[in-house]
């Protein structure tokens, strides 16, 4: 089954991510099915979340969700300051993507960026970004 495939993963040391949570497939009974370490808050409530006091609601609930789990929190689509500073200093989410940081990098640029800019350590390694998994769940 896919709960014995993943949990088999978490068990070789894969971190697993339930991508796009609180839209499409990611359900509730994900979270209790699957050894999962990271929740991936979907864009489209960021987006909002400024101007949206449900959407602003639903971010701090599954931000507390998630940690009560034991789960890190990852906003996707975070693409200003402002957005960068309510999740850091009123939801407490560890993570965030977007173009605020950087566009998508490919993991073998990685470390060339990372010199370049000289941005101290620990970030993660190619091997250690190779082993983060995302799920997605069915399609």
């Amino acid at each position: 089954t896919m709960q014995h495939r993943v949990t088999h993963l978490k068990t070789l040391g894969v971190q697993i991510s339930l991508d796009d949570f609180g839209t499409g497939y990611s359900s509730l009974s994900y979270l209790h099915q699957f050894p999962l370490n990271t929740l991936k808050i979907d864009r489209s409530f960021v987006h909002q979340m400024i101007s949206d006091p449900q959407c602003r609601a639903i971010i701090e609930s599954i931000t507390l969700m998630a940690h009560k789990l034991g789960m890190d929190v990852i906003a996707e689509g975070v693409e200003t300051e402002e957005e960068l500073e309510f999740l850091r200093n009123h939801v407490g989410c560890e993570q965030i993507q977007g173009f605020l940081i950087s566009p998508a990098v490919a993991p073998e640029e990685i470390s060339q960026r990372l010199y370049e800019q000289r941005l101290p350590a620990p970030f993660p390694t190619e091997d250690a970004i190779v082993s983060h998994l995302t799920f997605m769940g069915p399609q």
